[in-house]
């Protein structure tokens, strides 16, 4: 499955696939350059592993989708809904991640999820970015149920959302 045509979206412009596909399909074969965020074990990814960012199983969950666009870095955050109410628990996982590091006022950022919680704090992260867009309870842009994913190509700032 190629994914041409996608490079010059970015991550403030992902592109929505509903067709049952899923991120794990898209990146079949292109081991070792892919790093799957396991939420049971891990809550990031970054390009420093790999070059290919996945995840899935987005049940109350979010993706925060991060980059510095003049160095390459890039970031995958799956993040639990007491990370999204927390905001130190929040910073814990930029700070883990390597984002505090970068500077969150060099990144561009995006959030990706089915709602927005009570209390959620994820939009005073995307405040501090350089540029920022918050796609939760965007039907066109979001998923609902639990057949979700996201890849982010980070080399070419690419970002496909995954989900009916």
């Amino acid at each position: 499955l190629a994914c041409q045509g996608l490079a010059m979206a970015g991550i403030l412009n992902p592109t929505r696939n509903a067709t049952g596909l899923q991120a794990r399909q898209v990146v079949e074969g292109q081991r070792p350059n892919v790093d799957y965020v396991d939420v049971n074990a891990t809550t990031f990814a970054t390009s420093n592993n790999a070059p290919l960012l996945i995840s899935d199983g987005f049940i109350g969950c979010c993706a925060l989708v991060l980059r510095n666009n003049s160095n390459g870095w890039g970031a995958l955050l799956h993040l639990d809904q007491v990370q999204q109410t927390s905001i130190g628990r929040l910073q814990q996982a930029l700070r883990a991640s390597g984002a505090i590091d970068e500077g969150l006022g060099n990144l561009d950022m995006i959030a990706v999820g089915v709602e927005k919680l009570a209390g959620d704090v994820v939009p005073q992260v995307l405040q501090k970015a350089a540029r920022s867009q918050d796609f939760r309870e965007m039907r066109n842009m979001s998923w609902t149920g639990p057949d979700n994913s996201i890849y982010f190509d980070v080399a070419n700032g690419s970002v496909i959302i995954f989900g009916r």
